[in-house]
């Protein structure tokens, strides 16, 4: 859950007005997280759509040190990073405009990704000059579902390189608002029908709406890729577990549009006998996209699609490798057609999850990153996404693990304020707070040990963690259970490299939930140092924000 705080600006305060603080520190938590009924907006985090601000740091620092296949993958994109543009009004997708499109979309995300990647000022320069270049784009008029299609390959090219740029300084907020109001006025309306054609077209789109609703801060057009996912996943994706009547949607009429596998086995796709997999590449490729840019939202679409999402990798990695489709359909030769994908799922469910995908691996390693070609929405996953996260589980889906043979790391314990040195002249200003995620644990009154909270890496380096126990008896207090600013606290802690927080367990008399929230400033800045950092203390009487070269508290 995010929540974002109501804007507030408060007075200047002497230090001795404790009262008068105590009351308004009461009325701000208050405002902020009492009133839980209420509709609360998303909050985007950025840069937030294909690619993590954690993935292209990490990948900028892996061609930093020259390290494969990361070198080698990014000198095949800084190729295609030219300036130059044939923006278009209009985009007919049954002629040549397709390829216009097709290959000035190629050549912005190139740049921004080099951009990232080398610091270099041309880049960014021309990444910029192709987007707002297209802000004359009105629309798509060939008439028919090629258009949703083309909207998708292309969207999904503009929009993850739109979201990089944000990032840029030199990018007036004028320029990129028209490049906004351009995708909703012409990707929209193709993107959010869905297309009654085979599922990699739905698929295709979903990724591109997702990517776009991210760098335009649209939660609504968000919230409807989520849920298109989630409907086309069984229709696409074979599971035998999956309610029949599910298989029937958006076009795909199960078995009838299947297009007569002879087996139907867990990782069979709507489209695996059309083609003997070069459509359904497309396809596994688009829904990966999609979950990964979910992802990078705080949304987890992968682990209720583990099985799915794992069984169609390797299916479709074993037919690869072998040149056989296993049985599967009435040609049983896989198509010579090998797209750079793979990457994605590969580093989300081996990387950060820790699951075994042995054919996967394979191909990947033997094939793949030597072969793989990038075509249309599939851009060089290899750069982008090999072999990039650690296992890191999201903290909206915290998990804790007793393990008494843990190593304790550094955990600072406090239950005193403590304040920072010399605090005179606070300037209180309340208005840049913002609630990054919370959740809870339900513990047993006789847990006891040493407990892991492991934290997604989006509230790694956020500004305060915060944990707070309550008892059952409250259960019903939302406006308790959602505030971790209680007398109750256990532990405050600065996160740091680490990819968890430990805490140390005593069994108590009642059964009660474990609270984690993740706070952080809403100005403007990248991984802060130690001296940026907002320092945070408690006592069962005060609390306060520090911050080193700008004191402020509450």
């Amino acid at each position: 859950m995010n929540l974002t705080c109501t804007k507030q600006r408060l007075i200047k305060m002497n230090t001795n007005s404790f009262h008068l603080k105590k009351s308004l520190i009461i009325f701000l938590f208050i405002l902020c997280f009492g009133i839980v009924s209420a509709q609360i907006k998303r909050t985007f985090l950025h840069p937030g759509a294909m690619n993590g601000q954690q993935d292209l740091d990490l990948v900028k620092a892996k061609i930093a040190a020259g390290e494969q296949p990361w070198l080698g993958a990014f000198n095949q994109v800084k190729t295609k990073a030219k300036g130059g543009t044939n923006a278009l009004k209009t985009i007919n997708s049954n002629n040549n405009d397709a390829n216009i499109s097709k290959n000035d979309a190629i050549k912005t995300y190139a740049n921004a990704l080099v951009w990232y990647y080398t610091d270099q000022e041309v880049y960014a320069q021309q990444a910029i000059a192709l987007l707002n270049a297209w802000t004359i784009l009105e629309g798509f008029n060939a008439g028919f579902d090629q258009d949703k299609l083309q909207a998708g390959w292309i969207g999904a090219l503009f929009g993850p390189a739109a979201e990089i740029m944000r990032e840029y300084a030199g990018w007036k907020h004028e320029d990129m608002e028209k490049v906004q109001a351009m995708f909703r006025r012409a990707y929209y309306p193709q993107l959010k029908t869905v297309s009654t054609w085979n599922g990699n077209v739905d698929l295709t789109q979903i990724d591109a709406l997702l990517n776009i609703a991210v760098f335009c801060e649209d939660e609504a057009e968000f919230n409807l890729g989520i849920e298109r996912l989630r409907k086309r996943n069984p229709a696409y994706f074979y599971m035998e577990t999956d309610a029949a009547g599910s298989r029937n949607y958006g076009g795909s009429n199960f078995t009838g549009s299947w297009y007569s596998p002879k087996l139907l086995i867990e990782g069979l796709t709507q489209e695996t006998c059309r083609d003997n997999n070069h459509h359904a590449q497309y396809a596994m490729a688009s829904a990966l996209h999609a979950a990964e840019v979910a992802w990078n939202q705080g949304v987890d679409v992968y682990t209720e699609n583990t099985e799915r999402y794992t069984a169609v990798m390797e299916l479709m990695a074993t037919q690869t490798l072998t040149g056989t489709m296993q049985g599967t359909c009435a040609d049983n030769v896989t198509t010579k057609d090998l797209l750079d994908t793979w990457e994605v799922g590969y580093n989300h469910y081996h990387n950060r999850k820790g699951l075994s995908l042995p054919n996967t691996e394979r191909l990947l390693k033997e094939k793949v990153r030597s072969q793989g070609w990038s075509d249309w929405n599939v851009f060089h996953e290899t750069l982008t996404h090999g072999e990039i996260s650690p296992f890191i589980p999201p903290l909206s889906y915290l998990s804790s693990v007793i393990d008494t043979n843990a190593s304790v790391i550094t955990v600072k314990f406090t239950n005193k304020l403590i304040l920072p040195e010399n605090p005179v002249g606070f300037e209180v200003i309340a208005n840049d707070i913002e609630m990054l995620g919370i959740t809870s644990i339900k513990m047993n009154s006789t847990d006891s040990g040493i407990i892991h909270i492991y934290l997604n890496k989006d509230v790694l380096f956020s500004d305060v963690i915060s944990i707070s126990y309550s008892g059952t008896d409250i259960l019903a207090q939302d406006s308790t259970i959602l505030n971790p600013f209680t007398d109750k606290l256990v532990e405050i802690r600065l996160p740091g490299a680490e990819n968890y927080i430990t805490v140390q367990l005593k069994s108590k008399s009642w059964d009660y939930l474990l609270r984690v929230a993740a706070f952080h400033s809403t100005t403007k800045r990248k991984s802060p140092t130690v001296t940026e950092k907002h320092f945070f203390a408690s006592s069962m009487e005060s609390t306060f924000w520090w911050q080193k070269r700008n004191i402020w508290s509450l």
